[in-house]
């Protein structure tokens, strides 16, 4: 087993310095793909980072590097330049650290979470309308992961972990009461982990603003420009929406939002600018939902929480 494990980690290496050296080349994206089969969380971006280069007449060419990697080591391979483009969800800090680009990958449905519990002990036929309900409750979320700052802005008890099937595992054992996930990832995973005593609570979903982007370092603006300019065209050309539909129409049908109360919680860690808004899925249709109640604090129970001393 040490032997495995010493190979494996040569050959990373081997592949890292690989890559490194051919980080200058401004033809070459260079991205880091998850080695577990079971993860289909790239997929998407993959397809669409596919499109957008075809759209670009071979301006760039892809690589892919599949690597053993939580989120937050391939922000760390981006910043050290092991590879040249990577997707995550986006806040104020990341937004500084690195170039991105500003056009949600799946529109937003980052931001739609259901909540992931055991299917035995009655959480999943909850009824839950208030943000104040889900403080008697345990999270559990990446470690590293924007939303953590989003949950425990909002006074969540919330536990974090770096790997992605324990989170799964302590909901299954108990250890946790709620694991939120987007809505674009739910279903694969719940499929995935069969095995486990999962399910969701099919009553609400935690909405807050959040878009994954396609993010660069500082210096490499000129892929990132062509990256933007190739995702805009599928947007103009309608192509975009044609792979958007194909990939997340049966998510949205058995996400069933129109049904849902959507719970909407505020994010001081990241904000939509009105011209970026007309590509987020049902952001105004969100904002007026008739199940929408948005968890900002009142006058009534300002004593739970004072949200003007929690701004950065």
């Amino acid at each position: 087993m040490i032997k495995k494990r010493v190979l494996r980690g040569i050959t990373i290496c081997l592949l890292l310095l690989f890559t490194a050296v051919k980080a200058d080349d401004h033809a070459l994206l260079t991205f880091a793909v998850p080695e577990d089969k079971l993860d289909e969380r790239s997929n998407f971006p993959i397809k669409l980072l596919n499109a957008i280069v075809a759209e670009q007449n071979a301006e760039l060419t892809i690589k892919s590097l599949p690597i053993e990697a939580t989120q937050y080591r391939v922000i760390h391979l981006l910043k050290k330049g092991y590879i040249d483009i990577a997707w995550f969800a986006a806040n104020n800090e990341r937004l500084k650290q690195f170039h991105a680009v500003e056009i949600p990958i799946a529109k937003g449905l980052l931001g739609y979470r259901m909540l992931l519990v055991h299917d035995a002990n009655g959480l999943a036929y909850t009824p839950i309308t208030h943000i104040e309900q889900l403080r008697s409750y345990t999270f559990v979320q990446g470690i590293g992961w924007p939303d953590n700052q989003i949950l425990s802005y909002h006074d969540l008890d919330l536990l974090t972990v770096s790997d992605y099937h324990r989170m799964f595992k302590l909901v299954d054992m108990g250890r946790v009461d709620m694991f939120p996930r987007s809505i674009i990832e739910v279903w694969q995973e719940l499929d995935a982990h069969r095995e486990l005593n999962l399910t969701v609570n099919d009553s609400i979903v935690l909405h807050y603003p959040l878009a994954q982007y396609f993010f660069f370092r500082k210096e490499n603006q000129h892929q990132a420009d062509i990256v933007r300019k190739g995702f805009e065209k599928l947007i103009a050309s309608g192509e975009y929406d044609v792979l958007f539909t194909a990939h997340f129409a049966p998510i949205l049908r058995r996400s069933n939002l129109a049904v849902k109360q959507i719970i909407e919680l505020e994010n001081p860690y990241f904000k939509i600018s009105e011209q970026q808004r007309r590509y987020f899925y049902g952001l105004n249709q969100t904002e007026s939902h008739p199940n929408s109640s948005l968890a900002k604090l009142t006058e009534s129970n300002n004593d739970k929480m004072n949200i003007n001393s929690k701004l950065p």
